[in-house]
């Protein structure tokens, strides 16, 4: 469904390349994750499936990106909005409306979306992001963890193929991380491909399909959680007492042998 083969990126300020010979393949009804520290090529590689890089961002880029078999290129703006979901890194920046159901409406409206139509959606969405208490309520009064739940509803309307998550765990408490790693898993179960690009990794290490490494630009390593345990120690786990706690197990991190006996003790 998305492929990308040999992708590389270099922004015309930047005398490198940000990102380097990317390669992989994903299909609905996956939840990916893309992981590294800050500055790793993650947002990269985000705008450049979004198709921002480089209609919008100044960059050279080489390589293709495909979607069904179809360059990102050959792609009209409606096409992308259409097909890709995005919950950018920074969602409070994007509020466009006072009401959370208007919030939720704005996609669908804006691509003028018979009422009852957009109704119906909202209706749907709500109950599948688990935001039905929100509907009408202020976006000024909602905390971090309630926007980024909205906006992921807000996203969904449009009923994309991809939904694309620029570090949603940033900036929210550890009850929100939860409900939302659970509720990505919840949509890629129904036959999303849900792609996040994100370095803390607490709750949704063991719910991910497949988990890319990246390190300045390059992916270093990939495959499925209980392959990947070694690879942890660069990685931002924050919370990891908390998720131990919730789960009943009880062991050290005073070494990165006692980290990894951690995770694996969560994973099985």
């Amino acid at each position: 469904m998305l492929e990308l083969e040999n992708l590389s990126v270099k922004y015309k300020t930047s005398n490198k390349w940000n990102l380097k010979n990317i390669n992989f393949h994903l299909e609905k009804g996956q939840l990916v994750v893309f992981a590294g520290k800050s500055g790793s090529g993650k947002s990269t590689l985000a705008q450049a499936i979004l198709g921002l890089i480089p209609k919008f961002v100044p960059a050279e880029i080489r390589g293709k990106i495909l979607i069904n078999g179809v360059s990102i290129e050959q792609l009209s703006r409606l096409d992308l909005i259409r097909t890709i979901g995005y919950i950018p890194q920074y969602p409070s920046d994007f509020i466009t409306n006072m009401l959370v159901e208007e919030e939720i409406a704005f996609p669908l409206e804006n691509l003028s979306f018979p009422r009852t139509v957009i109704q119906e959606r909202i209706s749907e969405t709500v109950k599948v992001t688990e935001v039905e208490h929100l509907k009408d309520r202020i976006m000024t009064e909602l905390s971090s963890g309630e926007i980024q739940r909205v906006e992921l509803c807000s996203s969904l309307v449009s009923y994309p193929s991809i939904l694309v998550l620029d570090e949603p765990m940033a900036r929210i408490d550890p009850a929100s991380e939860i409900k939302i790693a659970e509720t990505l898993k919840k949509l890629s179960e129904k036959g999303h491909l849900v792609i996040v690009f994100e370095h803390r990794l607490d709750y949704l290490f063991s719910l991910a399909d497949k988990i890319y490494f990246i390190e300045n630009g390059t992916i270093i390593k990939s495959g499925k959680s209980n392959e990947l345990i070694s690879e942890l120690t660069g990685v931002d786990l924050p919370e990891i007492y908390l998720l131990a706690e919730k789960l009943g197990v009880k062991k050290s991190l005073q070494s990165e042998d006692g980290k990894k006996e951690l995770i694996e003790s969560i994973l099985n």
